[in-house]
């Protein structure tokens, strides 16, 4: 389909969505995800999109679009923050079984965070 790329896939001064594959048209500085005022141009792309998400509550404030967009823009990062959470909450309150192992993935996510002030720390983890 014209307008869609393998998600991730880079080129030179042009700008893929990692989540959806589409690329982005006239991207803002720094937008790496499609936008709301994207989705109503490509019924295609937000049928798709809905289709993957549950709905909001009822009397939300955003319309479909902006749902939408947020949706995309947050399965990119809710992996990472999800592990990232459940580590600190390990480290905060003692378990009963070992939970000391991750997975090269899991280490590869945690490693986003490396140099920052939200790095978690993973003394005592095997992966």
């Amino acid at each position: 389909m014209p307008g869609e790329s393998t998600p991730g896939e880079s080129t030179p001064g042009l700008v893929v969505c990692p989540v959806t594959g589409v690329i982005i048209d006239q991207p803002r500085p720094g937008q790496r995800f499609v936008s709301a005022t994207m989705l109503p141009k490509d019924d295609d792309l937000m049928i798709s999109l809905t289709s993957q998400h549950r709905g909001y509550a009822k009397g939300s404030k955003e319309d479909v679009y902006t749902q939408a967009a947020y949706n995309a823009r947050n399965k990119d990062s809710n992996q990472r923050n999800n592990l990232r959470r459940s580590i600190n909450r390990i480290y905060q309150t003692p378990t009963l079984f070992d939970v000391a192992d991750i997975t090269a993935d899991q280490r590869a996510a945690l490693d986003y965070w490396q140099g920052t002030p939200y790095a978690v720390p993973l003394n005592g983890l095997r992966g």
